[in-house]
């Protein structure tokens, strides 16, 4: 008899909840036709990818000396311009904005407090305002990380125009002449020899400029020996010694670079996002090759199959269609509470020409499954925005998950 008046106390309260709930959620494409009560609006989420490549370009220019490179110097020595690319890094990030196939409407003379994100997607429902509005504070030990540069920063100098104000000195490609010029003149009886020198400016031959420029490396690299050996004639502080050293090998640097050639590098960012589509698998991000680089795909369908950068998606073990099977076999009450979702687990892969270049673990909720929760009045439910899951539902804690301790100061 005990058990039959616990079991009919419990039914009791069950219809007493039933009938105070005083709201319902509808989908926007199948709520009623005719509504009597305004409604609020929330979104599910659906999953994107935000793929960024980061490209390193190397420049190899060869120095205007590169053919007395060996000869004069023994430096081996870029013989031709040549420009390469690799793949340095590949991330690939999950993100996530409102799903419009997944929109609903919330109706009732009682609705809950609704969270939103900024792009209307459920967060939670019933949740402190301190949760709901987060304050962020700065930490005192905080320092603003510095912008990275978008083209990089090329690891060496570019080759110097020794036609500008380069030149090291300044009869670098030039030779000064005289020539000498007899002139005769014949007044009356005698005869006048002038002998007058006349300067010529002749241009200096390439391997004469660079055989200057060998002596003036030669004469930087034994001035520094000097400066080692302490075989300087002056006694200089050693902070003047580090100076002249440093100043030394620049130059030295600077006119080695005519005859080796310069190797510049800098990095390339691209971002590319891709929405998956129901069905589809693999999707082509871009064309990319070491000698011409990343390349956009114009149309879908024409580009070739090699040297193609893919995403490839993988599911994971999945139980949603399991719950789904579930709820079809139980008796459901035509109203409906929030929606929540079971996200599709993916693997994320970038794929090229047969190799991997990076895998990730990643969420497509819009392949997963969107189940209902029961009407519940002054229940807390928390969402993860970032795929629509279901992190909490139940009543309000005061140690709970999101529960403060001043909530009851506040009922």
């Amino acid at each position: 008899m005990k058990t039959i008046h616990t079991f009919a106390a419990v039914l009791t309260c069950t219809l007493f909840f039933s009938l105070k709930a005083q709201y319902a959620v509808h989908p926007v494409d199948a709520a009623p036709a005719k509504t009597t009560e305004k409604g609020l609006f929330y979104s599910l989420p659906q999953n994107g990818f935000e793929i960024r490549l980061t490209i390193e370009e190397t420049c190899l220019e060869r120095g205007i000396y590169s053919d007395y490179a060996e000869q004069m110097l023994k430096l081996s020595a870029i013989k031709e311009n040549t420009t390469m690319y690799r793949i340095k890094e590949v991330r690939i990030r999950n993100t996530a904005y409102p799903d419009p196939e997944r929109t609903f409407c919330v109706q009732g003379n009682r609705i809950p407090s609704l969270s939103l994100s900024k792009d209307g997607i459920l967060k939670g429902v019933n949740l402190p305002f301190e949760t709901a509005w987060p304050q962020k504070k700065a930490r005192p030990d905080a320092h603003p990380a510095a912008a990275p540069v978008a083209d990089g920063t090329p690891d060496s100098e570019l080759l110097p125009d020794v036609s500008g104000s380069f030149v090291p000195v300044a009869d670098l490609n030039i030779r000064a002449r005289f020539d000498t010029v007899v002139s005769q003149r014949q007044v009356d009886s005698v005869l006048i020899i002038e002998k007058i020198l006349r300067p010529r400016v002749d241009e200096k031959s390439l391997s004469e400029q660079a055989r200057k420029m060998a002596d003036l490396i030669l004469k930087i690299r034994s001035e520094k020996a000097n400066l080692l050996y302490g075989l300087q004639e002056v006694p200089y502080p050693a902070g003047t010694l580090e100076f002249m050293y440093r100043q030394l090998e620049s130059n030295e640097r600077r006119y080695l670079n005519c005859f080796t050639g310069t190797v510049g590098k800098k990095e390339i960012r691209r971002t590319f996002f891709i929405t998956p589509q129901a069905g589809q698998k693999e999707y082509p991000i871009a064309l990319f090759s070491a000698e011409y680089g990343l390349e956009e795909i114009e149309e879908a369908g024409l580009y070739p199959t090699e040297d193609l950068l893919v995403l490839q998606l993988t599911p994971l073990p999945f139980a949603g269609e399991q719950a789904v099977d579930f709820q079809a076999s139980q008796k459901t009450s035509a109203a409906s509470g929030f929606y929540y979702l079971i996200p599709r687990r993916m693997r994320a892969g970038i794929r090229y020409n047969g190799s991997e270049l990076e895998t990730s673990e990643v969420f497509v909720a819009q392949w997963g499954e969107c189940l209902p929760l029961p009407i519940r009045d002054n229940y807390r439910i928390i969402l993860d925005p970032r795929n629509g899951s279901l992190l909490y539902f139940g009543a309000p804690q005061e140690n709970g998950p999101t529960g403060t301790k001043t909530e009851k100061t506040r009922k």
